[in-house]
């Protein structure tokens, strides 16, 4: 990728996060990227097809961060991946580049379902909701699909609180509610639910990274925000 292309996307990306799809135009692009309009369209045919990239960079992007971020909250256990998926979640929320979910933000901004911004979100989600379902087969999940439509409700309603609310006010009710649902259409694990919640923590004091809270904890209500 040339500099000149990235920087475009790195600017727009910046920008539509911040602001929204329709609120920023093509000269305010080109204006903050410091380009002229003809070396915008050597990289890009249009405002649609440079957005469309932008999404595509941040998808790249968050599944990296998120790999990461499972990786280091669950390890590389279905069940625990899916235990600690709002954890992640709240980490997600603390990074520094957070600007809320682009893929929200895209489909809201282009409801129709026939428009390529809309069935790229729809895809995004897809994809997502699909990997949810392979964690719950391999967690042993009674119907892994119906499962995963309820894990990705509770997350996307998180999502929601904290794009409207400002804060992380729904996380501990999430969490709350994802462990309920585990618990229940999941099998025991062999070794117990005790063992279960003292493996693959990590520390709450790593940056960028919430512990997950345990059962117990959320019983005691120590399961809020840290």
């Amino acid at each position: 990728m040339s500099r000149t292309r990235e920087k475009l996307l790195e600017v727009a990306l910046e920008l539509f996060a911040r602001n929204g799809f329709h609120a920023i135009g093509l000269d305010a692009i080109i204006n903050a990227a410091g380009v002229s309009k003809q070396t915008f369209y050597n990289h890009f045919e249009s405002k649609d097809d440079l957005l469309l990239a932008t999404l595509e960079l941040r998808k790249e992007r968050e599944t990296k961060l998120f790999a990461e971020l499972f990786d280091e909250l669950a390890g590389k256990d279905p069940r625990e991946q899916l235990y600690a998926h709002i954890d992640v979640i709240q980490a997600w929320f603390r990074q520094p580049e957070w600007r809320g979910c682009i893929c929200i933000r895209a489909a809201a901004e282009f409801p129709s379902p026939t428009e390529p911004a809309h069935q790229f979100a729809a895809a995004w989600f897809e994809a997502t909701r699909q990997q949810q379902q392979y964690l719950a087969t391999l967690a042993g999940a009674r119907d892994p699909m119906k499962l995963s439509l309820q894990i990705m409700t509770i997350v996307e309603g998180v999502i929601n609180v904290r794009h409207i609310a400002g804060s992380e006010s729904g996380v501990a009710a999430a969490r709350e509610l994802l462990h309920e649902l585990l618990d229940r259409e999941l099998p025991a694990p062999p070794d117990g639910p005790a063992a279960r919640q003292s493996r693959g923590r990590t520390p709450a004091s790593a940056p960028g990274v919430v512990r997950c809270a345990s059962r117990q904890e959320l019983a005691r209500g120590a399961g809020a925000e840290r």
